[in-house]
């Protein structure tokens, strides 16, 4: 038999309990292996990989699950008929498990992680945002079960929600949008609400992303008085793409305040004075 062929029979028999451990990177390059002509070995490889990962799943993490349900998915891509329709019934089966229980599983990785506060790492939830907005990928598999779509989503937009508030906006936040922007017309999300609590899940974490992007370019003229102090500006893509995502969501972008008069630091460098103030000058000229 061929090498790339042998390779995946060869893992397959070892005790299936022993590949949960290793999933994400068996499954990673199994689409691969199925282009190069091992696409029986590679499905039965998958096949029992899913099984056992159904089963215990509670044994890999956030990104290790996803990986795996994501290279199922791939080679599933890949595959035509027995070879296909074996790992079908499995993949349908590992998406309903892992699309069910991850909330709770997120839930568990933020405590054993230690980052209650600070939620999930944004690595993480990009990754399954992503897998789980790719419709066409889903559906080889049959899709996402509808019971789970719902739930699933709104958890998401929390998680997706708090990364974009921690920080400024970069790729993670623009991702994130853009994931939440592709499954909105789906399940017909509308992208602005009229309050929290009728929000839906795109127009939860766009709130959330249009908070961080006004931080970033707001001016503080208050308590911090020289330029060198006030945010550094967005990478200039990061600032391109969200408003693209913004105008094809109908939404206005944030634009920075007018900047306010320069402080007594900035005054005293330039040799200026600041502009009188108004109110003042015309109460000083009532008392004359």
């Amino acid at each position: 038999p061929r090498a790339s062929d042998s390779l995946p029979r060869a893992v397959a028999a070892h005790e299936p309990h022993r590949l949960v451990a290793h999933a994400a990177e068996l499954c990673t390059p199994l689409h691969a292996l199925a282009r190069g002509g091992a696409s029986a070995s590679a499905s039965a490889l998958a096949c029992v990989v899913a099984t056992e990962v159904e089963d215990q799943h509670f044994r890999l993490t956030l990104r290790q699950a996803q990986a795996v349900m994501r290279g199922c998915l791939r080679l599933l891509n890949e595959l035509e008929g027995e070879a296909a329709s074996a790992l079908r019934a499995r993949a349908a089966k590992l998406l309903s498990t892992l699309a069910r229980n991850l909330p709770a599983k997120c839930r568990a990785e933020c405590v054993f992680q230690r980052r209650r506060a600070e939620g999930l790492d944004a690595a993480d939830v990009v990754a399954w945002c992503e897998l789980l907005a790719d419709a066409p990928l889903l559906e080889v598999a049959g899709g996402l079960p509808k019971e789970a779509g719902a739930e699933l989503w709104r958890h998401l937009s929390q998680e997706a929600a708090t990364v974009a508030r921690r920080g400024e906006p970069d790729e993670a936040t623009v991702a994130l949008l853009r994931a939440f922007a592709e499954e909105g017309p789906r399940r017909g999300w509308v992208a602005a609400a009229a309050s929290e609590s009728d929000a839906s899940p795109l127009a939860a974490v766009a709130s959330a992303v249009a908070a961080s992007w006004r931080r970033a370019v707001a001016v503080d003229g208050e308590e911090l008085e020289d330029e060198e102090h006030e945010p550094l500006p967005l990478h200039s893509e990061v600032e391109e793409e969200l408003g693209l995502l913004f105008a094809r969501l109908g939404l206005e972008p944030p634009s920075p305040p007018p900047k306010p008069p320069p402080g007594p630091a900035v005054l005293r460098r330039e040799g200026g004075r600041r502009p009188p103030n108004r109110s003042v000058a015309m109460a000083t000229a009532v008392f004359e």
